[in-house]
């Protein structure tokens, strides 16, 4: 009989890795906030913007409305026409002129809560991405790799100075007939400084690394290296 195939079952995260995960989701979630604030904030910005421009035309009729309104009342009682006379175009222009100020007013006022929350947004997302290092940095210290690269230093600066002792029993063993030029080259002290520059690096490391890090800030699933 054919066995049904045993689907394979993911590991759990380590608990480090699991806080890391949570991290990149909340500012994962902190940056879609951030986002749709600002298209909010945008969009209360056109509109206010739009009715700027509309009170500047309600404005200019109202101010078309004043001039003509002496000479429609006249024209309106001489023609007895009592609809004109009851229905004033200079009070729908005053109408339309408030509702437009009262409009924009609405705008600005949410346009200015945007920009409240917008600063709040901003302050979440540059939290939350300190909380991704600080899961990250707890990911790494609790690792075998960054022991193991811990480990390795130590044992660089131990034949270092292996390397070092032997050039100076062939000194020792040879005396004078050894050129000062090749004691000076032993005993040259390199640079710790990351950023000194005509200094021999292995760059293996570096580069591992590097790249091991970029990875783990956007997935705590990313392997660290164990062999540089």
């Amino acid at each position: 009989m054919i066995s049904r195939p045993t689907l394979a079952v993911a590991e759990p995260l380590s608990p480090q890795r699991q806080a890391l995960r949570d991290a990149l989701d909340a500012h994962r979630e902190a940056e879609e906030r951030l986002a749709a604030l600002e298209i909010g904030r945008e969009r209360a910005r056109s509109a206010r913007w739009a009715t700027s421009t509309r009170i500047a035309e309600a404005e200019t009729q109202l101010r078309d409305a004043l001039a003509q309104e002496g000479s429609r009342i006249a024209f309106a009682f001489i023609n007895d026409d009592q609809d004109t006379l009851t229905v004033s175009p200079v009070a729908e222009a005053r109408a339309e002129l408030d509702r437009v100020h009262d409009e924009r007013q609405r705008n600005q006022t949410l346009e200015q809560a945007l920009d409240q929350e917008l600063a709040i947004a901003v302050r979440q997302v540059a939290d939350r991405e300190s909380d991704i290092r600080k899961a990250a940095a707890q990911v790494i210290v609790d690792s075998a790799e960054f022991e193991y690269l811990l480990a390795e230093v130590p044992k660089a600066w131990g034949r270092i100075r292996g390397l070092r002792i032997a050039c100076h029993e062939i000194k020792k063993a040879c005396g004078e007939f050894i050129p000062p030029a090749f004691g000076d080259r032993w005993q040259a002290a390199p640079s710790l400084d990351p950023d000194a520059l005509f200094q021999t690096t292995d760059p293996r490391p570096i580069e591992e690394w590097k790249k091991s890090l970029a990875a783990l800030l956007e997935d705590p699933e990313a392997i660290l290296p164990n062999d540089v």
